[in-house]
């Protein structure tokens, strides 16, 4: 028999889910807006959706909709990695991502009024994206839920590779394009809030 506190549990932890995908999603869309870089798991859709409203043979798809696209790929390649260790609920990764997706969308429109000519507020808006991000990224793992797709690819790398996941999450990162480079620092600070706030493990 399920028992209540058991149900009460599953529920604050996929809406913790929820809300951490929405801040992680905030602060991507804050590093984009800054103009200065974006993190390295909205690099590509970042740049296919600029290169669809310029080239007619590439689809005028959202950040959000490549972002949709290219969590799906990270799941195909876990079930590669992991073969029959593969755990058919993670497939539920994809809804995640598909969640994310849409957030993504929804968050570069209320970010709009962030654009600026200014350097200096470009620069403090890239600060809070990454510092927001970083957040977002500590809260998602620590709520022990499906993570995103990205998430769960390294940490099966770091799995099968025996290296600490936070080693995974730089090496993921580092061979990403200089774009990128907001979410390097997202890590740094996502690494800091995984040693600093130790209350979220009691969620």
């Amino acid at each position: 028999m399920i028992k209540k506190e058991e149900v009460i549990s599953f529920v604050w932890q996929h809406i913790l889910l929820l809300v951490s995908l929405y801040v992680m999603t905030f602060g991507v869309a804050a590093c984009v807006r800054s103009q200065l870089g974006s993190s390295v798991i909205s690099t590509i859709p970042y740049v296919m959706a600029s290169a669809g409203k310029m080239l007619d043979y590439i689809p005028g798809w959202t950040i959000g909709g490549y972002t949709i696209m290219m969590n799906a790929i990270f799941v195909a390649l876990q079930i590669l990695i992991l073969r029959r260790n593969f755990e058919w609920v993670q497939l539920f990764q994809l809804a995640i991502g598909f969640i994310f997706g849409m957030f993504i969308d929804l968050n570069m429109v209320l970010t709009q009024w962030m654009v600026s000519e200014n350097i200096l507020v470009n620069a403090l808006v890239q600060i809070a994206g990454c510092t927001i991000l970083g957040f977002g990224i500590a809260m998602e793992v620590k709520c022990g839920s499906v993570t995103m797709p990205g998430v769960c690819l390294e940490q099966n790398h770091s799995c099968f590779n025996h290296h600490f996941f936070i080693e995974s999450l730089i090496a993921f990162i580092c061979p990403g394009p200089s774009v990128s480079t907001g979410k390097e620092q997202a890590e740094f600070l996502c690494q800091a809030i995984f040693q600093t706030y130790s209350w979220l493990d009691s969620i």
